[in-house]
């Protein structure tokens, strides 16, 4: 139960994070790709959180502790998905830097 909750708290304040983010990028005008990232991965955040307070009040179904899991990986591939669009230059801005 312990563990349930340190698990909350950690997911609670990574969510804090990428909302942050995902303001920062709105107010710097950050590209469309990069918002949307962002935006995709504060959803499926948001949905994980939904699902594991279902699957902690409910008994720990197998069922939703496999969807869970799943959502855990679909999580690393939006991280992988924000941080390759927050690595990659605008073409604006690489078309300018091979010029000078």
């Amino acid at each position: 139960r312990t563990i349930a909750w340190l698990h909350a708290d950690v997911v609670i304040a990574l969510c804090g994070c990428v909302i942050a983010l995902v303001t920062a990028l709105k107010v710097l005008h950050a590209p469309q790709e990069q918002q949307r990232a962002a935006w995709g991965l504060l959803l499926l955040l948001l949905a994980q959180g939904f699902l594991g307070y279902t699957q902690f009040f409910t008994g720990v179904p197998e069922v939703l502790v496999a969807i869970h899991v799943a959502g855990a990986c679909a999580t690393w591939w939006l991280v992988l998905r924000l941080f390759v669009a927050l690595r990659t230059a605008p073409e604006a801005t690489v078309s300018a830097a091979a010029n000078s």
